[in-house]
């Protein structure tokens, strides 16, 4: 995959081939409902370090879960270079957001992060506490980091004033943007000329606006 440039996909088995994929021009990744797992995204079944794709720029994550803080390492290690992420996340059990939070701040995960886009469910605590740790960890390595959420996820925030991790917590130590409406513009974030490099499996869950591939 020389030269493939934008790679959309859905559910779990395109996610269980990526750490196989080489695509040294990749820009653009997105997941959809996807599971990020330890038999898959760990050294076990592949030694040595996991490879990176060293063109990413955007990466987004849409309902996708982890399990194991290895298996969470492994796949930010591949996505290290990515410089804008965004999460949406609607089921909350073993999110994405909840797996970062696992990770130890002084490993420094996805070092080229400086946008950070959430539309996730403010009454979940755990999560909030992700956007801490990783606020924490940029502001620690002077990085500079922003993050979107739609208005009323932000208001709804500091309203609850969850003890762990308020909005004034995270606002200390980064920047936070809050969107004028739930829509943050292309969601997920990409460009219309990636819809023909894009790969789905199967005929359900694809991204609204788009057909699946024939």
């Amino acid at each position: 995959m020389n030269r493939l440039k934008h790679m959309r996909f859905s559910n779990d088995l395109p996610c269980f081939m990526l750490p196989d994929v080489r695509a040294p021009l990749l820009e653009t990744l997105v997941i959809l409902n996807g599971w990020i797992t330890q038999e898959h995204h760990t050294d076990l079944g592949r030694p040595g370090e996991p490879y990176t794709f060293p063109s990413l720029k955007n990466l987004s994550l849409v309902n996708v879960g982890c399990e194991y803080r290895m298996a969470m390492w492994y796949f930010a290690c591949m996505t290290r270079n990515a410089s804008q992420i965004a999460i949406t996340q609607i089921e909350t059990a073993d999110g994405i957001l909840h797996s970062i939070g696992n990770l130890p701040e002084k490993e420094g995960f996805w070092p080229n992060l400086r946008t950070l886009i959430c539309d996730i469910n403010i009454e979940y605590s755990e999560d909030l506490a992700a956007l801490l740790s990783i606020a924490r960890c940029w502001d620690r390595y002077q990085r500079g980091l922003t993050l979107k959420m739609p208005r009323a996820e932000a208001k709804q925030w500091r309203e609850l004033a969850p003890s762990q991790a308020t909005y004034e917590m995270v606002s200390a130590l980064c920047t936070i943007e809050e969107l004028a409406t739930n829509d943050p513009g292309p969601w997920p974030p990409s460009k219309e000329d990636t819809l023909d490099r894009r790969f789905d499996f199967g005929d359900s869950d694809y991204f609204p606006g788009t057909l699946p591939l024939a």
